[in-house]
């Protein structure tokens, strides 16, 4: 099978070089964009010359006067056209058609259009060109031919496509099959709000003469025409790269019927569900065609729910049935722990199973039915037996009597492990530090014989600390000290050595933190003993230097 994209990007490069110098909307699409898709936004237009009061029509572009008969019959609706009220639709005495009044000396409109227009290539690709137009009558109300530019350009030729990315200071070729435009586009004709500078984004851009263009192109058979019936608008970059990517599949997926699924895929919904490399429906839905049969008698919509408990009925023989889909469809999250369940027991008896098992659970939610809340546990509980290295091949455990009471079991048990690996791993980190403390307590331990200081010991004297004082030095200093991280030391009272009284971080020679009950401040006495123990270490630092010289 050929790759989903043979072009590389100097080729395409190339290419886009080429077909930019061609991007020049074509006269009939100027024509186009004028008499149809702004036909609800052209304006009659009523200024003065002198005292003089005169009309503009932007869709024949002609000047008239409004009060003076001038070789033609004035008639009744030059009444209405001369006090009609702003923004008032009125006929076109020269042209006949409807529009809508305006003053020209008053906030004068700028009017938008988004439109596509199709060429087919000399090898046969599709190119699209995306014209912004504007007829601007802010400075003049006489414009008689809109400003364009192009903005957007792709090309799509069968496993050979790209489209432009912008970027803040140039454009690039863009070669995969995401990251589209984002460009809705439509093939209705008509505009909604033509004023609005956004419309492509609520409405979608124009397409001229698309089905023309595809029937000159190697896209013919692409279905795109039928895909783009069903919606007002669409993604159709991303429809062009999946038929070129894949022409085969996608034209027998569209006209078998199953434009549903082709399109949720195309927007992320059947991601790992559909195989595209196959050539049939049958091998794209990984489905005989018997369960394809039955999808479509189900008469809906169908999503990756409903395909994942398709191809798990057939691949275990399941009778099918409305209620049985219906179960699996809502549970297709969790078709793998119901795969593992129907090792030991069929479909039917399972549903009686999650049924009574989720009735047993006593944490239920107020909104949640017995199914939803058997998975919920039932998820946790496989989960644990695979930490704990247990058989699910033993039905005992893939089928306890009780799931919610196993689920706590384990999860008692699993703390408990946890627990145990903690206090091994604490043991360890307590070992190696059991030489650090001793130089610890050489270097800080201090007296001036009202209060003490001294390092912490271990893990239960962080504890006791953390616990009494209230605060966070066991839960968010304990394994930063022991590992050597920065050390914790405990000012006491002389008379009271093992009471609790204020705690010390001190790191790279500098006191970090003294905190004391409920994190409080330091008085002014602890700040004068820490002064002086700074002094006491800063005394024992010069006595090692000089020992250290001689």
């Amino acid at each position: 099978m050929k790759k989903k994209n043979i072009l590389t990007t100097k080729e395409a490069e190339t290419i886009y070089k080429r077909i930019k110098k061609k991007a020049t909307p074509s006269k009939r699409l100027k024509k186009y964009v004028h008499d149809v898709l702004l036909k609800n936004a052209h304006i009659l237009f009523q200024y003065k010359v002198g005292r003089k009061r005169f009309g503009y029509c932007t869709y024949c572009q002609k000047d008239f006067p409004l009060e003076i008969e001038d070789k033609r019959t004035y008639t009744d609706n030059d009444v209405d056209v001369l006090y009609a009220k702003y923004n008032e639709k009125v006929i076109c005495p020269c042209c006949g058609r409807k529009v809508t009044k305006r003053y020209a000396g008053i906030s004068r409109p700028v009017t938008h259009a988004d439109v596509a227009e199709f060429s087919v290539d000399k090898d046969g690709a599709l190119i699209v060109y995306v014209y912004y137009f504007t007829y601007d009558y802010k400075n003049d109300i006489h414009v008689k031919a809109p400003h364009w530019h192009c903005y957007q350009i792709g090309y799509f030729d069968i496993h050979r496509y790209f489209h432009i990315m912008h970027s803040y200071f140039n454009d690039y070729v863009y070669l995969e099959d995401r990251n589209t435009s984002q460009l809705c586009f439509t093939n209705q004709q008509t505009v909604k709000h033509p004023n609005d500078q956004r419309q492509e984004k609520y409405e979608g851009i124009k397409c001229f003469e698309l089905e023309k263009a595809l029937l000159k192109s190697n896209l013919k058979y692409s279905c795109l025409m039928e895909y783009m019936a069903d919606s007002d608008a669409v993604d159709m970059y991303r429809y062009l790269k999946m038929y070129c990517s894949y022409p085969e599949i996608t034209e027998k997926l569209m006209k078998e019927g199953f434009e549903d699924i082709l399109r949720s895929y195309l927007y992320g919904g059947m991601r790992g569900v559909l195989n595209f490399k196959a050539t049939t429906v049958c091998g794209a839905l990984r489905l005989d065609k018997q369960h394809i049969k039955y999808l479509k008698s189900l008469n809906m919509m169908l999503c990756k729910s409903d395909i994942m408990a398709m191809q798990l009925i057939m691949k275990n023989k399941i009778k099918f049935s409305r209620e049985t889909f219906s179960f699996l469809s809502n549970h297709w999250c969790d078709l793998k722990l119901i795969q593992i369940l129907m090792r030991f027991i069929g479909i039917q008896k399972l549903r009686t199973y999650v049924k009574k098992q989720g009735a047993l659970c006593q944490c239920r939610y107020s909104y949640a039915s017995d199914e939803y809340m058997f998975f919920e546990n039932y998820r946790d509980y496989i989960d644990q037996c695979k930490q704990l290295g247990y058989d699910l091949a033993d039905k005992n455990i893939v089928m306890p009597a009780n799931v919610f009471q196993a689920h706590q079991e384990l999860t008692e048990l699993l703390n408990r492990k946890a627990a145990e690996e903690k206090a091994r791993e604490n043991a360890q980190k307590l070992k190696r530090f059991s030489k650090r403390l001793s130089k610890l307590q050489k270097k800080y331990s201090y007296t001036d014989g009202t209060f003490l200081i001294r390092p912490a010991e271990d893990y239960e004297d962080l504890c006791k600390e953390g616990t009494t004082l209230h605060h966070c030095v066991y839960s968010n200093y304990a394994d930063m000290y022991i590992g050597g991280k920065t050390d914790i030391l405990f000012i006491r009272k002389v008379s009271e050595p093992d009471k609790p009284f204020y705690t010390v971080e001190y790191n790279n020679g500098m006191v970090i933190q003294c905190r004391g009950l409920r994190n409080c401040s330091t008085t002014a006495e602890i700040r004068a003993f820490i002064e002086k123990w700074k002094a006491f270490l800063n005394t024992n630092k010069n006595k090692k230097k000089k020992e250290e010289a001689a």
